[in-house]
C-alpha cells in the first residue's frame, strides 16, 4: 500500500480497444456474484447493471451493487489461498491480502478462525514432508556403505608405484592396505575425501596426470600423421588423374537447337543460355537482399568476393559473369561458349541424329571440330 504513489495505474494502458471482456449483467441486487475460485482474477470482467435497475438509481442502489459484486473477506479468502505460498502465519496471508485492501483490524472473529485453520493445516502438511523426508535421509545413512573406495580411475592412469604415493601423499586420503592392495580412506566420510582433493588443487593434479595419459587419444604420434599424410597425397594424386583423363570441363554447352535455321537466327543479337544449361545460383541475390539494398553500387564487388570465397578455383571474371548474370536474372552468352545442333541423320546412323557442335565467335555461331 505504501508503494501506491509510486506505481502508477492508467486505465487507458489496461482497457484498449483489443482487450476481451468479459461482461457480466447484475439483474438482482440482491444476490451476490457467484465467483469461480478456478477462475477467479484471471480474466477481465466487465460488470454492469440491468437496464431495469439503472432507471431510478440512487446512492443506496450503488453500495448495493458493489456488495454483490465485491466478494465478502470470508469469499475472498477462500478462492485466493490455495495460491499463498509459506503460509505459516498469519501475517503471510495478511500479506497476500494487502492488495485486495484487508488488513488485521478488518477481520472479524469467524474470518480469524477461518484463517488460522488455514495455516493450521498448512503447518501440519509442512511437517508431515518434514518427516517423510527424514525417514528417507535415516534409510540413506543406514545403508551399509562400504569402507574402502576402489578408485578404478587411479588405477586407469598407470602410474608407477612413486607416482601414486606422491599423488595420495599430496592429498592425504587415500592410502593402500592389506591384503588386497586396494585403496581405503584414511577416514571413513566418502564425501569428506572429495572435498579435501578438491580444496586442496581443486583436483589439479587429477586431472593433469588424466591428460597426460590420454594425450595420444587426441593427438596421434608422428608416425601415424606420416602415414596420413602420405594417404592424402596418393588420393590427390588419383583426383589429378581422373580430372586430366578428359578436357570436357572446360567447355560450356549454353544452348541446344534442333534445326538450322533456328541457329542462323540467333546470331548478331543477344542469346541466353538454355535453363538445363544455366547453372548460376540466382537464389544468392534474395540471400544477400539486404546487402543489396544497403551497398548500393558496391554490391557488385561484395557479391563476387563472396562467390569466390565459396568457389575457390573460380577466376574474378568468371565470378564478375556469375554476378552479371545473377543481376540480370539470365545468362548471356559470350565468347567460347558453345552450343548442340541435333537434326535428323542423314548418313543413316544407327540412332537416326546428328549432333554438331558450335562455338560463339563475333556474335554468332561457328561450326566447331571440338568432340
Amino acid at each position: 500500500r505504501s508503494e501506491l504513489a509510486q506505481r502508477y495505474v492508467n486505465y487507458w494502458q489496461l482497457l484498449r480497444k483489443s482487450t476481451n471482456l468479459q461482461k457480466t449483467v447484475i439483474e438482482n441486487l440482491d444476490d451476490h456474484v457467484d465467483y469461480d475460485r478456478m477462475t477467479f482474477l484471471t480474466r477481465v470482467r466487465s460488470y454492469v447493471l440491468d437496464t431495469s435497475l439503472v432507471e431510478g438509481s440512487s446512492d443506496a442502489n450503488y453500495e448495493r451493487f458493489l456488495e454483490a459484486v465485491i466478494p465478502k473477506t470470508r469469499v475472498l479468502f477462500e478462492l485466493v489461498k490455495r495460491h499463498i505460498k509459506n503460509a505459516y502465519s498469519l501475517h503471510a496471508v495478511l500479506d497476500y491480502l494487502e492488495p485486495f485492501f484487508v488488513y488485521h483490524k478488518d477481520l472479524s472473529f469467524k474470518q480469524y478462525e477461518a484463517m488460522t485453520g488455514f495455516i493450521r493445516g498448512r503447518i501440519k502438511d509442512y511437517k508431515k514432508t518434514l518427516a517423510d523426508a527424514r525417514k528417507e535421509m535415516l534409510y540413506i545413512q543406514s545403508l551399509d556403505t562400504p569402507g574402502h573406495i576402489d578408485l578404478g580411475i587411479i588405477e586407469l592412469l598407470g602410474l608407477s608405484v612413486e607416482e601414486e604415493e606422491q599423488l595420495l601423499s599430496l592429498y592425504g586420503v587415500l592410502t593402500r592396505g592389506p591384503p588386497d592392495g586396494k585403496f581405503i580412506p584414511t577416514e571413513k566420510n566418502v564425501p569428506g575425501q572429495l572435498f579435501r582433493m578438491m580444496a586442496v588443487d581443486n583436483c589439479a593434479a587429477v586431472t593433469a596426470l588424466m591428460s597426460d595419459v590420454t594425450v595420444d587419444l587426441m593427438v596421434p604420434d608422428g608416425e601415424m600423421l606420416a602415414d596420413l599424410n602420405e594417404d592424402i597425397q596418393e588420393a590427390q594424386r588419383e583426383l589429378s588423374s581422373v580430372a586430366g583423363v578428359g578436357n570436357c570441363s572446360k567447355y560450356t554447352i549454353a544452348k541446344k537447337y534442333v534445326s538450322a535455321d533456328e541457329l542462323e537466327e540467333d546470331s548478331n543479337a543477344d542469346v541466353y543460355f538454355d535453363k538445363r544449361f544455366d547453372k548460376t545460383e540466382y537464389g544468392l541475390l534474395k540471400k544477400y537482399a539486404q546487402e543489396k539494398k544497403d551497398m548500393g553500387d558496391n554490391f557488385t564487388i561484395f557479391l563476387a568476393d563472396k562467390i569466390r570465397s565459396e568457389n575457390a578455383a573460380m577466376t574474378p571474371d568468371q565470378a564478375e559473369r556469375e554476378v552479371r548474370a545473377i543481376l540480370e536474372g539470365r545468362r548471356l552468352v559470350e565468347e567460347g561458349d558453345f552450343a548442340v545442333l541435333v537434326t535428323d541423320s542423314e548418313t543413316g546412323a544407327d540412332d537416326g541424329v546428328s549432333m554438331r557442335n558450335y562455338e560463339w565467335k563475333g556474335g554468332m555461331w561457328v561450326p566447331s571440330d571440338v568432340s
